[in-house]
């Protein structure tokens, strides 16, 4: 079972910088060198642009990405954005947090994906716009445990990215404490976050449930895939293909804007994902087995004289 309380408190989740990324991302504010993502669909040049914007917001958050480069549906040079946040004790297996930045917008009548916009605001923008806020948030906390941060390509056409990184994990022999996929988390159908567990994560299914009671506004609800007729349309599905934990978390239902080029800026409540975000932030800290600081003692710098009663007090509260 988790921690009962956070031993540590994180920064409170910023909806500016949320916004910021998701109105970059989706191609309404251009990126620091002047360019405009039109589309993030694999088949789109802008991709590429994403992709190097992606990097270097990482880069700005103080880390060191690295690129899984492979080849989908014959376009080369395609890359999952990887990030290692390694924890005191890297020999753990660790937990990943992903989502894809591909995007589609194949249900608009006559779409062309080589050469027309596919938004992809929520879906799956919101859940880039997650990893880069914990990517913020989550170096304030030291964990025992490490942290990746995965941005998937190639999701959109067949979970082609998750797939890669799975295989290499599988030959390396790497384990995986637990996989959270956010796909899409943008979307608010009522103020409800719906997730997706099997067998071989019952117990992480009710632990996330229960950090989802701390935060106000949000239901966090898990459904057992076996009920539903499985669930395969994600970045989990490979990973429990390979007998790796993982719970698929979304927004559901999904909006009429799904794959279509109505997934704009308007799909997305900005106030819904940063609570989104502030479970997810919550849970990956408990997760990781926050390590534990000594209390700064004031004890030693007790003044006494007329104050050595609160002094006292002082020194039996910090033991």
């Amino acid at each position: 079972m988790l921690l009962s309380a956070m031993a540590w408190a994180l920064s409170p989740v910023s909806q500016d910088r949320l916004e910021a990324d998701l109105r970059v991302l989706v191609g309404v504010d251009p990126t620091p060198s002047g360019e405009h993502i039109e589309s993030r669909s694999i088949f789109h040049p802008d991709v590429d642009v994403a992709a190097s914007w992606l990097v270097s917001a990482f880069v700005d958050a103080g880390h060191e990405p690295r690129l899984e480069v492979f080849e989908a549906r014959d376009e080369a040079g395609l890359a999952n954005i990887v990030v290692d946040l390694v924890g005191t004790e890297p020999e753990l297996a660790p937990i990943v947090v992903a989502a894809h930045y591909d995007s589609t917008a194949s249900l608009s009548d006559g779409w062309t994906a080589s050469l027309d916009p596919a938004p992809g605001a929520d879906d799956d923008a919101s859940g880039i716009c997650l990893l880069l806020e914990l990517a913020r948030l989550l170096p304030e906390v030291p964990l025992r445990r490490s942290v990746r941060l995965i941005a998937f390509s190639a999701e959109e056409v067949g979970l082609v990215g998750s797939e890669v990184h799975v295989e290499q994990l599988v030959a390396e022999g790497e384990e995986v404490h637990l996989a959270l996929v956010f796909d899409p988390v943008g979307y608010n159908p009522g103020d409800v976050l719906w997730f997706v567990w099997n067998a071989a994560t019952a117990d992480q299914a009710l632990d996330l449930q229960a950090v989802g009671e701390r935060v106000d506004g949000l239901e966090v609800l898990g459904v057992d895939e076996a009920l539903i007729g499985g669930d395969e349309r994600s970045d989990h599905a490979p990973f429990w293909a390979a007998g790796f934990p993982a719970l698929h978390v979304g927004s559901y239902p999904q909006p009429p804007s799904y794959h279509t080029l109505e997934d704009d800026l308007d799909v997305v409540d900005v106030a819904f994902l940063a609570r989104v975000v502030t479970v997810a932030a919550e849970y990956v800290v408990e997760l990781g087995d926050p390590v534990e600081q000594p209390r700064p003692s004031t004890c030693a710098a007790a003044p006494w004289g007329l104050w050595w009663i609160a002094a006292l007090v002082a020194c039996r509260r910090s033991t």
